[in-house]
């Protein structure tokens, strides 16, 4: 499971400059924060300058309800410990909010599918060779990638090597 800290400040990265309620991060998690500690990470990682909160009272409630943002120093901190761009297997539930789907149905899918006679190795050279030639990856540059086949050999690692070359 990927450490909560991360998960909180990437799904707040790809927000700018929105804010968000904690209660949301928990949802667009998919199940990997829990309601019981998403609000006390919140709260150490604004102790740490990471994010920041402010209160929005809402009729009918008592109490304010906090929507946190990230900081310019949390975004540093982001970048120093989420670790490069990597492909993610899209059933595992690891790929930060922002990765994009590189399989098949997308511009980036390999067309040539594995099986009968074709090799996962044979598959991927042929991708390789014919596809990823004429492929525009620039917009990929600096992007995790999420495919079906990781953490197995997969065409997606050959489109992340060109888009971050």
């Amino acid at each position: 499971m990927k450490n909560s800290e991360v998960l909180i400040l990437e799904s707040l990265a790809v927000c700018v400059p929105c804010e968000q309620y904690g209660i949301d991060l928990v949802h667009r998690s998919g199940g990997q924060l829990g309601e019981g500690s998403v609000y006390r990470i919140l709260g150490d990682l604004e102790t740490a300058g990471l994010v920041v909160s402010r209160g929005v009272l809402h009729p009918g409630v008592f109490t304010p309800r906090l929507l946190y943002r990230i900081t310019p120093a949390g975004r540093l901190w982001l970048s120093e410990h989420a670790g490069p761009p990597r492909v993610h297997n899209r059933h595992r539930g690891t790929a930060p909010f922002d990765a994009v789907y590189v399989g098949r149905g997308t511009p980036w899918g390999n067309p040539v599918p594995v099986g009968g006679r074709i090799s996962r190795a044979a598959s991927i050279h042929r991708f390789e060779t014919e596809v990823l030639p004429g492929l525009d990856v620039s917009m990929l540059r600096g992007k995790h990638l999420v495919c079906s086949c990781a953490p197995l050999a997969c065409h997606a690692d050959s489109i992340l090597r060109k888009a971050n070359e």
